[in-house]
């Protein structure tokens, strides 16, 4: 098991969001599971010899296998963001037309699925993220993994940063992290 690509032994603490990578063959959810407490957390990406979680929460983690314990560590300074509001939401657009509308997806948690490919082509995702009063944010502010950003522009008046998502690797999550805070998670799929 690794923990944002170095490795995790029974028992470890990890501070911090942290992408969780499980290895071996067949692991399947809900084969393979990741729980806190009474939470199950559902698998963000399924590869060919791994299954990957996003950790999101404080506290003691258990990984499960075929419903065994196989692992459990603890986790800690995963912090609520002061300066976002949670708030994210995107249109999907088509990957022939920019500026065709497709559906519309929004969610108070700041995780978002979607799409992974239309007709053999990465399709963009135009999304707004509000912010608090007082701050003042630029691309640069915001790190990505396994996607990329685009057509960036945020407005003081509104809070509200407005711009292009566009997924990089079919077999990675997607996630975006602003001071240090994992605010949005895309996991892909086929449909």
């Amino acid at each position: 098991m690794t923990a944002n690509d170095s490795d995790v032994s029974d028992g470890d603490t990890l501070t911090g969001s942290q992408v969780v990578r499980v290895y071996g063959e067949n692991l399947t959810a809900p084969f393979v599971t990741l729980t806190f407490g009474d939470v199950e957390y559902t698998p963000l990406v399924q590869g060919e010899d791994y299954i990957e979680f996003i950790l999101t929460d404080n506290g003691a983690a258990i990984i499960a296998v075929d419903g065994s314990r196989f692992m459990s560590f603890e986790v800690e300074d995963i912090v609520t963001p002061t300066e976002l509001t949670g708030e994210v939401s995107a249109v999907l657009r088509d990957s022939g037309n920019q500026n065709k509308p497709g559906s519309f997806r929004s969610t108070n948690g700041g995780c978002l699925n979607y799409p992974q490919q239309v007709d053999d082509t990465w399709v963009r995702f135009y999304m707004f993220v509000f912010f608090n009063e007082g701050v003042e944010v630029s691309v640069n502010d915001i790190t990505t993994e396994n996607c990329s950003i685009a057509d960036f522009n945020f407005s003081a008046y509104t809070k509200r940063a407005d711009f292009y998502l566009t997924p990089t690797d079919p077999n990675r999550v997607c996630y975006l992290v602003y001071n240090g805070f994992i605010f949005f998670v895309g996991n892909y799929t086929t449909n």
